[in-house]
């Protein structure tokens, strides 16, 4: 069985996080976004959503339980 994990996190911390890591100005940050689906149209596609937004420990605590579900349902990694 495949999964398709989302990670998430709103429109605001994407384009600060996009400028922040690829050194671009908004204008470019904002075609970039554009480009690709919109974050809230994958999230239809999504088996399972990790929500970004927080800190690094609370990232791999949601990774941390996902990956214990899917070892429940004995889904390959």
């Amino acid at each position: 069985m495949d999964v398709t994990i989302l990670v998430w996190v709103g429109s605001d911390v994407q384009v600060q996080r996009v400028m922040l890591r690829d050194g671009m100005n908004l204008d470019q940050t904002m075609d970039r976004i554009r480009s690709q689906m919109a974050l809230d149209e994958k999230r239809k596609f999504a088996d399972f959503i990790i929500n970004n937004e927080g800190s690094i420990e609370n990232t791999n605590l949601q990774l941390d339980l996902i990956l214990t579900q899917l070892e429940r349902l004995n889904v390959k990694k």
